[in-house]
Order: C-alpha cells, then sequence, then structure tokens
C-alpha cells in the first residue's frame, strides 16, 4: 500500500479593509513597507489591519530601501497602541516584482530585528505558550496587487526555512469577543536607596506590582471560570427536524459578547515590597494611583486561560509603557525624582479604527497635554486619519494629588499616612492642585532615540551571548 502524505498550508485570513489599504498605496506608486496587525492562533492567523511606516526623510525613492532599525523601532511605538490580544505578527511590503528574492532576504531581516526590539522593549516577560513563534511576510506586487510570495518564520529560529501560507481576505476575519476592566491602583512603591536613577526607578516601579497582576484573580461578568471553559462558544441555530448546525461566518456579525472582567490583586501584607525594601526604612516612595483601563480581543471558542492572560499582559504592558514616558520626560527635561514624590502617570485614551465602532487602539495622554498633540501622534505613528473628536479622553480616572517635599529625617510610613489623609481631603474639597508639565513629545525624534538605545542594547546582549 503506498501511503499520501499531505502538507497542509497554513492559512491567513485578513479583513477586507487591508486589500483596500493595499490598493490606495499602490495608486501612489511609491514603494511601501509596514507592519502587520493581528492575532495568531494554533490553526489560523487573522490580519485586522496593515500600518505602513513612516518615511525617514521627505525625499522618496522609487528603490525600497527597508532599514531594519527603522521598522523595528517603529513596531515598539505601534505596539505600545495595541489592545491586548493585538500584536505585531509581521511585515508586509508593496514594491516592483522584480525586487523578489532581495526584498524576500530584506523582508527577513527586518522581521528578526522587529521581533527583537518588540521582546525587548519591555523586560518583564510574560509567561507564554510553548512552541514556534510563527511570524509573517507578504511582498504585494505594486502593479496587480496580488501577493507575490506569503511565507511565514519561526522567531526562535533564525536558521529555519520559509513555510508557505495562503492569504486570504474575508469580512469578517473572525468573530471577536471583547473584554474589559477597570483596576484601581492605590499602592506605595518603595525604592532601593541606591536608586537614584531613572531606569532604577522604572525597575522598581514595575516589577513587584507586575508580578501582582500576573498571580491576580479575575472574575468574568462576576464569576469564575474554568480555564479550559471557552470565552464565546461558537454559536449554533436549529435547523429542520431538531438537529443544529453551525453559523456559516459571512452571515454572522463581526463581534460576539463584551465580557466584563474584575480583578483581584494578591496585596502582601509586610511592609516590603518584592525587592526586600523594608517601606518604614525607604528613603524614596512613588505613588501609583487611578483607575487603570485594560482591555483585550479574542477570537470566538478562545479558552478562558487564554483570554485573561491576553487581558492581564495588557495591563502589565500599559503599566510599564507609562513607567516609561515619564522617565522619558524626567531625563529630557533632566530631572530625578525626588523623595516621596507623586508622580502623576498619563492617562489612557482611546481612538477607533478608520472611524469606525470596531477595534478601539489607545494612546497615552500626561496632564495637562491638548489631545491635539496625541492626535497628531496617532497620525504619524498609527497612520490613521482621526480627529479630535474620536479620541476618548474618558476611560480613566486619576486622583490629583501633590509632590510632597524631602524630609529627611522624618519616619516615611508616618509621612505616607499623612500624606494620604491630606490628599482625600483636598479631593473632599475640590481643591485643582498643580501638577508637572511635560513638553510635548516629538514622535521622529522618539523613534530615532528610541531606536538607537535598543540598537545599542541588542548588540550588547549579542557580544555577551
Amino acid at each position: 500500500m503506498c501511503k499520501v502524505f499531505i502538507k497542509m498550508v497554513r492559512i491567513i485570513v485578513a479583513e477586507e479593509t487591508c486589500a483596500e489599504s493595499i490598493r490606495t498605496w499602490r495608486k501612489q506608486q511609491e514603494p511601501v513597507v509596514g507592519l502587520i496587525l493581528g492575532k495568531t492562533t494554533s490553526t489560523k492567523d487573522y490580519i485586522i489591519k496593515f500600518v505602513r511606516c513612516p518615511a525617514k526623510s521627505e525625499t522618496s525613492s522609487e528603490v525600497l530601501k527597508i532599514e531594519d532599525n527603522w521598522v523595528a523601532g517603529h513596531a515598539v511605538e505601534v505596539s505600545h497602541i495595541l489592545p491586548g490580544g493585538i500584536s505585531v505578527i509581521g511585515l508586509f511590503a508593496v514594491a516592483d516584482p522584480s525586487s523578489d528574492k532581495t526584498l524576500q532576504s530584506s523582508l527577513r531581516q527586518a522581521l528578526y530585528c522587529t521581533y527583537s526590539f518588540i521582546n525587548h522593549s519591555c523586560p518583564y516577560k510574560f509567561p507564554t505558550s510553548e512552541g514556534p513563534k510563527l511570524w509573517t511576510v507578504i511582498h504585494f506586487d505594486m502593479t496587480s496587487g496580488r501577493s507575490i510570495f506569503s511565507k511565514q518564520f519561526d522567531m526562535l529560529d533564525r536558521v529555519s526555512s520559509a513555510k508557505p501560507v495562503d492569504l486570504k481576505y474575508q469580512q469578517p476575519c473572525s468573530r471577536w469577543s471583547f473584554l474589559n476592566s477597570h483596576v484601581d491602583i492605590d499602592i506605595t512603591i518603595p525604592l532601593a536607596p541606591l536608586a537614584s536613577t531613572n531606569v532604577q526607578c522604572l525597575q522598581a516601579m514595575v516589577w513587584p506590582f507586575c508580578d501582582q497582576i500576573l498571580n491576580s484573580s479575575v472574575l468574568l461578568n462576576g464569576a469564575m471560570m474554568n480555564d479550559s471553559d471557552m470565552v464565546d462558544p461558537e454559536i449554533t441555530v436549529k435547523s429542520g427536524k431538531g438537529h443544529k448546525q453551525k453559523h456559516k461566518q459571512s452571515t454572522l456579525a463581526k463581534w460576539g459578547k463584551t465580557h466584563s472582567c474584575e480583578f483581584f490583586l494578591h496585596n502582601d501584607d509586610n511592609e516590603s515590597d518584592q525587592n526586600g525594601i523594608d517601606l518604614s526604612k525607604a528613603s524614596q516612595c512613588i505613588k501609583l494611583c487611578g483607575s487603570f483601563y485594560t482591555c483585550a480581543y479574542v477570537p470566538l471558542k478562545t479558552p478562558v486561560s487564554e483570554a485573561i492572560e491576553e487581558l492581564k499582559f495588557d495591563l502589565i504592558r500599559s503599566v510599564f509603557r507609562r513607567c516609561s514616558l515619564v522617565c522619558e520626560e524626567l531625563q529630557d527635561q533632566n530631572r530625578q525624582l525626588t523623595s516621596h514624590q507623586y508622580v502623576m502617570f498619563p492617562r489612557r485614551v482611546g481612538f477607533p479604527k478608520q472611524n469606525t465602532d470596531e477595534f478601539q487602539f489607545s494612546e497615552y495622554q500626561f496632564h495637562a497635554e491638548p489631545l491635539e498633540d496625541c492626535v497628531a501622534r496617532i497620525q504619524e505613528t498609527f497612520d490613521e486619519a482621526i480627529s479630535v473628536d474620536d479620541i476618548n479622553n474618558a476611560l480613566e480616572e486619576f486622583k490629583q494629588v501633590k509632590s510632597t517635599e524631602s524630609v529627611p529625617k522624618q519616619d516615611t510610613q508616618e509621612m505616607i499616612d499623612k500624606d494620604s489623609q491630606r490628599k482625600d481631603a483636598q479631593i473632599e474639597n475640590g481643591e485643582m492642585e498643580e501638577q508637572a508639565q511635560f513638553p510635548i513629545r516629538n514622535y521622529r525624534a522618539l523613534l530615532a532615540a528610541g531606536t538607537a538605545v535598543l540598537a545599542v542594547v541588542l548588540s550588547y546582549l549579542s557580544l555577551a551571548d
């Protein structure tokens, strides 16, 4: 008997709006390189959007030149905008078909560079499922718009061979369930006596709290679900003679259910954090308080454990991003965090995809920063034509507090208690207190600086290995 083995080709399903973006860029008759945003699963991948990388200079060229660090730096900035469950999963290019061989090599090199940049942009390593991490590369013909090659590479194995994939357009590409939560945070984080730099402060602030998030319990619609349960089981309808059949996806609405989640953080009663710093003896403390918004999108039939993991990762990534922004602004102003300083974190604001009620993305706004500045960053970073009216700035509420003066000999815990009482009294009286003003962030300068820093870090890590 002769056995025949059929090699299954992995399927990537893209939104119809992605095809519209390719048609738009083709008409401009200029080569384009950009990011693929979507979701990878064990069976297939979903693409929800193509994001074009901004040109490094104003001069245009008919020849596509891919600069690894520039593309990877842009990918890091875009990753901060994405909600839980959605991530950068590859790169694409719209270019002349004659550059097929050279372009494929350049895209592959940029792909691994992008993965490294994003992987090192957040030092907190969230546990992930085992197995290969397949990212996608797609080359679209500038003249016809069809894909010349669509291949995937294992990001954990640089010498792995390319795996062909089948790209299909479908509306909707998947049914999505939406999870969201507001996590009330009011914690005082002590800093090590030698933590005088912003980077040390950042690490001391993020790591203990991220561990709390990771170990927290989460209720889904007020109930504790089994990890193996599905967030939204596939919908079935009754047909003739009492039989049931699955809905055809083309006849379904794009969105499944919206699930309200509730976090229960397991706080340590001891007056010390996970860095072993005694709160009563700490010379510096950071106060982190407010109602933090977190959300995630997952396809239908996603296990509860995976959906909650995406929600937790979104919250961890959001907190880390805010810490990074505060440190960047302090560094720009050549300032250091002072003893017992209350830090006003930037708040999360939302905006829709392509002026629709579809996926909601987010940017971070500093206190008293005009919304117009957020819109300008979104337009350049995310290549979205939005206006101030599209911004939802009511996602989060942060209490208004003052920074306290340094009192070297005063007991830290007693000072924190007094500050907390004074803060509550000021809020009840409706007093508005002055906050530190941060300068407007320039995206291109930030991208160039961030790219340079990440490139140095990665080079150092490679040499160390």
